[in-house]
């Protein structure tokens, strides 16, 4: 499986990812949907003990992942029907809202690593996507 380097930013104060589509990945022309997947935000990459955030499948809505196959989804470049899997991540503000400030300077964003990792039902796991979660502080708490 092709792994996806990709940086995700989020507010400290409102929800990150879910209907607003910040958190999506979009998979065309596979379908995941009968497979398991979590993400684990960090400090840094390899850092043991508990992450900061561990995120499941969970249901629209809630902290967690939603994974959902449209078969009507067409290639960009193709035009042709390729279906595809949609990944939806949402993190709330309560989760987001308890994670430590920048060390240096909690005015300045805080630069955390994440990655999410797909188990399918038969077959070895693999990372799906990874790279920096970066928390902007904000200004309206």
């Amino acid at each position: 499986m092709l792994m996806v380097r990709h940086d995700l930013v989020s507010p400290r104060h409102a929800v990150f990812g879910g209907v607003n589509g910040d958190g999506d990945f979009e998979l065309l022309g596979v379908d995941y949907s009968a497979d398991d997947f979590d993400m684990q935000i960090r400090a840094a990459p390899g850092m043991t003990g508990d992450p900061l955030i561990n995120l499941g499948l969970a249901a629209a809505g809630s902290t967690g992942m939603v994974v959902s196959y449209h078969a009507d989804w067409v290639h960009p470049v193709t035009g042709a029907v390729v279906g595809g899997t949609l990944l939806r991540i949402q993190i709330n503000v309560g989760d987001l809202a308890a994670l430590p400030y920048a060390a240096d300077d909690p005015s300045q964003p805080l630069e955390l690593a994440y990655d999410i990792r797909r188990q399918p039902l038969y077959g070895p796991s693999s990372i799906l996507a990874e790279g920096k979660f970066i928390v902007n502080p904000g200004v309206t708490i």
